[in-house]
């Protein structure tokens, strides 16, 4: 007779690798201890006087209802962290209209991280489905979701086991290979797939000076044009001045394989210096200046928190393409940002992150702080990105402001997104800088009511066409915890704005209802 057990592993034995290898890790028990599973479900009527952002004189009044189901499992066992949450959206209109012409639609995100092997085999995995905007220039798909124009759905997933290993105090090394796929249902995004090894190997000589090698390198194809390679080494070096100062240093090669739009060479060696300084547990810097094969290169990052404030700003310059921001979504967390404000008060991460979740719902702030579009792009693109976001809580308020620029220049050729703008706007997305800027200021009405104010602005320019998009919206809304699962809210919303190649602006007055039940 056959045991549980044995069943099991000859069940994981007949699936791909990188399945199983989740399977199993899924299948043992000190993993399960934790799992939480929350249903809920979302009921949401809308009133808009302009459905597809169209001219004034070409609006159209309509009512939405929206009922979303959805499924949350959590599990924070020492051996497995698991967040995977679904939810399903389902349309109904008070009448025809060419627009608003979808009945349902699909959102999932999860991620993963498992330890097989104490101390040392490790498993990372994500994927996620969702709305994306087509271009920057188009209409805004955030508050629209039931509409079609310039929105694909994407989906992505990764899997990633690696092994790290110290080796006494000498050096500790990490070893790791990802197996990702990216796709949307928008011709001439391609369906990709990657394979990818990153090495590193680091250590320290006395109390002063640190040392680290890199190795990575990804294989990328897309089914279209040729495979793509890409990689680098480096090696780094810091120096501690003093306690708080640390001096940094490293070189290394970048290696693209990719047909260049300016007909350089996409490899080169590269370099960069610059300096770690943190004074206390609340406050961290690091910052560089350096050269890469495309050119100059800088990179900051600093955070800062006090009793009641959390602070964040950084820059950072790299080469990207649409399916890494995908893969690694890049939008500033709402919760992210709380959680560096509330270290020191929940010291137990677990339960720091429950009561963020808690606050943010309670609060009715905004999941992610303004943030870029990412278009669909197919190409390499040199990105240059600000952001600097902060929170500020009060006796009875809250108050978020984020600010954001980037600039992005299309590296690769052209003829890789010939399909997805077409022949009139196929190099809009060539060259592009957008800006943007979001306020959400939260008030304690009781301790089950609270008022909630919102204002924020997008604006994309194509730096090679006279093209710009503009979208301004505001926000006023009432919520009410009317049950122990239960709250609700009302919200007035007026946007206004352009769209590239429309005949003129647009203006929407909108009136939304919500109701959330957790059970």
């Amino acid at each position: 007779m056959v045991s549980p057990e044995r069943r099991r592993a000859l069940g994981a034995a007949m699936l791909p690798l990188p399945t199983a290898a989740a399977v199993a890790l899924l299948l043992a028990p000190a993993c399960r201890a934790e799992l939480k599973v929350e249903p809920s479900a979302r009921f949401q009527q809308t009133y808009t006087d302009n459905v597809s952002l169209a001219p004034p004189e070409q609006a159209r009044g309509l009512w939405i209802s929206e009922l979303t189901p959805g499924i949350a499992v959590r599990d924070d066992s020492p051996r497995l962290q698991l967040l995977a949450a679904y939810e399903a959206h389902l349309y109904a209109y008070s009448r025809d209209d060419p627009a608003a012409n979808q009945s349902l639609s699909h959102q999932f995100n999860g991620k993963l991280h498992a330890e097989a092997v104490a101390g040392l085999l490790y498993l990372d995995a994500a994927g996620a489905y969702r709305q994306q905007a087509v271009s920057a220039f188009g209409p805004p798909v955030a508050d629209n979701t039931y509409l079609t124009e310039n929105s694909a759905k994407v989906k992505n997933y990764s899997l990633s086991p690696y092994l790290t290993h110290r080796f006494g105090r000498l050096a500790s090394a990490d070893l790791r290979y990802t197996h990702d796929v990216v796709s949307a249902d928008s011709a001439g995004f391609n369906h990709s797939k990657a394979d990818s090894v990153q090495g590193s190997l680091g250590g320290e000589v006395g109390p002063r000076i640190g040392w680290g090698l890199q190795y990575y390198r990804q294989r990328l194809e897309d089914g279209v044009g040729p495979t793509t390679i890409s990689g680098n080494v480096g090696l780094n070096g810091s120096y501690l001045i003093a306690t708080p100062l640390r001096l940094t240093a490293s070189v290394g090669r970048d290696q693209y394989r990719y047909e260049s739009q300016a007909g350089d060479s996409p490899t080169g060696k590269s370099w960069s210096v610059g300096f770690g300084w943190t004074p206390s547990s609340r406050t961290s810097v690091t910052a560089s200046v350096g050269k890469r094969y495309f050119g100059d290169s800088y990179h900051l990052d600093a955070v800062h928190r006090t009793r009641a404030t959390a602070w964040s700003v950084r820059y950072a310059t790299d080469v990207t393409t649409s399916r890494d921001q995908f893969l690694l979504p890049a939008s500033v967390s709402t919760a992210d940002l709380l959680d560096r404000m509330y270290a020191g008060a929940i010291p137990d991460p677990a339960q720091r992150r429950q009561a963020i979740d808690a606050f943010i719902r309670a609060n009715g702030l905004p999941r992610t702080l303004t943030d870029s579009v990412n278009y669909l792009s197919n190409r390499y693109i040199l990105q240059k990105q600000f952001s600097a976001s902060m929170a500020w809580t009060l006796a009875h308020s809250v108050l978020v402001l984020s600010v954001t620029d980037e600039r992005r220049n299309a590296l690769s050729s052209v003829q890789s997104d010939s399909t997805l703008l077409g022949s009139r706007f196929g190099s809009l997305n060539d060259n592009s800088h957008q800006r943007g800027g979001n306020a959400t200021f939260n008030y304690r009405l009781s301790p089950r009511s609270s008022l909630n104010l919102s204002a924020n602005v997008n604006k994309a320019d194509s730096l090679v066409q006279n093209a710009t998009s503009i979208n301004r919206a505001f926000r006023l809304a009432l919520s009410r915890q009317l049950g122990r699962q239960l709250d609700g809210d009302i919200e007035l919303r007026r946007q206004t704005g352009s769209v590239a190649g429309a005949g003129g602006g647009y203006r929407e007055n909108a009136i939304v209802f919500h109701l959330n039940q957790r059970f």
